[in-house]
């Protein structure tokens, strides 16, 4: 079931993703597609605090295409702290939400990176390492 908030998400969002009426994913949202009067985000860090199937990874996985779809030319990291949760959920999370139309190339399995037509890249990490969280730069 798809809310008000998540149709006016950006092309990039397929509509295959269910969000389940839970009012943290909707302020979290709603969050997210707050702009200020020049078109900047209203806020510049957002968390999402809830239990297990409390939704995070679905509605981190619409955050993650909603912000790609903003912001050309840029890297975006979903990560996991292990790589089984990492495939079982993560990267099948942001498979639904991605089109395949927006893909500049299909998912690279061996890199776990999907690289997008705005020029853009998405990368999937697990958390295994903690040096891993540091990342480039």
């Amino acid at each position: 079931m798809a809310t008000a908030l998540a149709s006016r998400a950006p092309a990039a969002i397929t509509g295959r993703l269910r969000l389940l009426h839970n009012p943290y994913q909707q302020a979290f949202l709603a969050a997210l597609l707050q702009r200020l009067p020049n078109g900047r985000r209203a806020y510049q860090r957002l968390a999402l605090f809830s239990g297990r199937r409390g939704g995070k990874t679905e509605i981190g996985a619409l955050g993650v295409a909603t912000e790609v779809s903003t912001f050309p030319y840029s890297r975006w990291w979903v990560c996991a702290p292990t790589y089984p949760k990492l495939h079982d959920y993560v990267i099948p999370a942001m498979q639904r939400v991605l089109r395949p139309a927006w893909l500049a190339e299909p998912y690279s399995k061996s890199n776990k990176e999907w690289k997008l037509k705005n020029g853009s890249m998405i990368q999937a990490r697990s958390l295994d390492d903690v040096n891993v969280g540091r990342g480039p730069g």
